[in-house]
């Protein structure tokens, strides 16, 4: 994971972003290469934050960021996925 690399104020993120918007499940569907992620952690000065834990445990994240999971080695991996979006309304 790439901690901040969710914040808007990024020319990148808006770029892909927009892409995304545009070209939706037929473009790119906001996927970073390794030299996409290699340059904007370069020039950004990002770390990158890695989380490993045991087959089973439960790990919440605000996925808006860069994220990847890692290469399976063996068997299958079961992902249960909830997407939240918060909206404030003004009465």
């Amino acid at each position: 994971y790439v901690p901040k690399s969710h914040l808007q104020s990024y020319k990148w993120r808006k770029q892909k972003e927009f892409e995304y918007f545009r070209d939706g499940k037929n473009g790119n569907y906001g996927f970073f290469s390794e030299k996409d992620i290699a340059e904007i952690q370069r020039r950004d000065q990002f770390e990158i934050f890695v989380c490993a834990a045991k087959a089973g445990t439960l790990i919440l994240a605000d996925t808006r960021g860069i994220h990847r999971g890692s290469v399976l080695r063996k068997n299958s991996r079961l992902l249960l996925a909830n997407y939240f979006d918060f909206r404030v309304t003004k009465n």
